[in-house]
């Protein structure tokens, strides 16, 4: 019972980074859309839309960082000892 080898994971990853790319796409459309509306057509900007306006180019600069840390770290994770180890059902030992 105790070596019986561990069934494969489902990947998931590539489901998860599409899910948050679209919903970030999403909301940055949206901040920027009330943004626009508030500016050129009611001529009702205040200081909230402004921030808003801010927050959403600081984080359009950035999250592709962010992507790329984690899609580099998760192809680090891939090709790890650790998972061929799980898929294997032998024993992990870290090394360095």
């Amino acid at each position: 019972m105790a070596n019986q080898p561990v069934p494969p994971d489902t990947d998931y990853r590539h489901a998860y980074m599409a899910a948050i790319i679209a919903i970030t796409v999403i909301a940055v459309l949206t901040a920027w859309l009330r943004v626009y509306t508030r500016i050129y057509i009611s001529h009702n900007a205040w200081w909230d839309d402004w921030v808003m306006f801010a927050a959403t180019v600081g984080f359009d600069h950035i999250f592709p960082l962010y992507l790329l840390y984690h899609i580099r770290y998760f192809k680090l994770i891939a090709n790890s000892s650790y998972l061929q180890s799980q898929q294997t059902g032998s024993s992990w030992k870290p090394t360095g």
